[in-house]
């Protein structure tokens, strides 16, 4: 059956080109929005490196850069609003979380340079927050009375990713910033995936921000609540910020709540181009119908011919199905061939082996799906005429 299934794929290899080619663009497709989707499926279920609940940020508004005066309100802030009950601990924090957008630069480090992203933080925000430490420490009291030498050199806390990126072992690594600074690895962590659940890990470089430095521009207030917050204690914050400093403009929000924005803002367009996506593929399995429609159609004097001579009409829609899974194999030869690229070559840094794979196997067997899906009907429909019309069939 076999070979019988294979010579008259020879027999017939300009239609069935036209076959391949349909498949192999809907392979391509699928393979396309498989990658896709199961890469977004990981970096949702990889975690962000930080704790979300009850914390709570407020973004200050002065309508340019602090004056001398306002650094004094600044610190004003700072305890009263520590000193509110529903207030565990506040924190400082440049740019807060699921923000879309960044500072960054481009660090170079053993002579390797790469972009990493830039944030500054208090000295006890990452353990505040829940920051995994990976290797060396936080930032400390050993970094408020540097020793000679080193008044130009300030510490830093970079993520795994950035020490990955520039070779590992980085603690104790000092690194220029700038023509006359430099600043010194302490400690690296597991991550702080600030532009949200769906981007991949990024270097990241986070400087410490000290409450009594004078601020060109106010920092976010991080404010760790207890559980159990809700709009009266926003209304309450509200009050007592615009008391402290009523010419300031805040916009407070918890990070729950930023999340939630932050992913309802993603998926509306992500929603739409699934649409698109869906209707592309739609039209492309009409067209792998009606190809294989007529391909089939077009042999009703065949199967004729063998019902006549004693075949049953299961066998003939079996013969049907295997010859299209076989040019189905084809395609799918010619496809993987193609899409192997990307890991290889790296063209995408998200496509590697433990993606590809899966994105292979879900793309072939939903195209074999579809194959025996669309020669079923047809060739059923072929064979229920009778032997001798078939025959005379045009």
């Amino acid at each position: 059956m076999i070979r019988h299934v294979f010579t008259l794929m020879w027999q017939r290899k300009g239609a069935n080109a036209l076959i391949i080619v349909e498949l192999l663009v809907t392979f391509l497709i699928l393979f396309a929005l498989t990658g896709f989707s199961l890469n977004l499926y990981r970096l949702y279920n990889t975690p962000l490196g930080f704790n979300v609940a009850n914390t709570w940020s407020v973004a200050i508004s002065t309508n340019g850069t602090l004056q001398a005066t306002d650094q004094s309100t600044l610190q004003q802030l700072l305890q009263v609003v520590d000193q509110m009950d529903a207030v565990e601990a506040t924190e400082l924090l440049s740019d807060r979380p699921f923000s879309f957008g960044e500072s960054a630069m481009f660090a170079e480090v053993r002579g390797k340079q790469f972009r990493a992203a830039m944030n500054s933080a208090s000295a006890t925000l990452p353990e505040a927050i829940g920051m995994q430490l990976v290797e060396g420490r936080w930032f400390g009291p050993q970094d408020e009375s540097p020793v000679a030498g080193d008044q130009n050199i300030a510490p830093i806390l970079v993520n795994r990713t950035f020490s990955e990126a520039a070779g590992g072992d980085v603690v104790g690594l000092v690194i220029p910033n700038g023509p006359t600074s430099q600043r010194r690895i302490v400690g690296v962590f597991e991550d702080f995936r600030q532009d949200g659940e769906f981007y991949a890990s990024k270097p990241l470089m986070m400087m410490r921000l000290q409450p009594e430095s004078e601020f060109r521009a106010p920092p976010t207030l991080v404010l760790l609540v207890r559980p159990g917050a809700t709009a009266q204690f926003e209304e309450q914050l509200q009050n007592v910020l615009q008391r402290t400093a009523p010419g300031w403009d805040f916009d407070v929000d918890s990070w729950t709540s930023l999340q939630q924005a932050h992913f309802q803002t993603f998926m509306i367009p992500l929603l739409i181009a699934a649409v698109v996506v869906l209707f592309l593929l739609v039209m492309v399995g009409f067209g792998m119908l009606g190809v294989l429609w007529q391909n089939v159609i077009r042999r009703t004097p065949e199967m004729g011919l063998r019902r006549a001579l004693g075949a049953s009409a299961g066998s003939v829609r079996l013969q049907v199905v295997l010859e299209l899974l076989a040019v189905a194999c084809l395609a799918l030869v010619l496809g993987v061939a193609l899409v192997v690229q990307l890991p290889l070559a790296g063209v995408i840094q998200a496509m590697d082996w433990n993606l590809f794979i899966p994105s292979v196997a879900v793309s072939t067997l939903v195209l074999l799906a579809l194959c025996i899906l669309f020669a079923l009907y047809p060739s059923y429909q072929a064979t229920r005429k009778d032997p001798v019309e078939a025959l005379r069939y045009e």
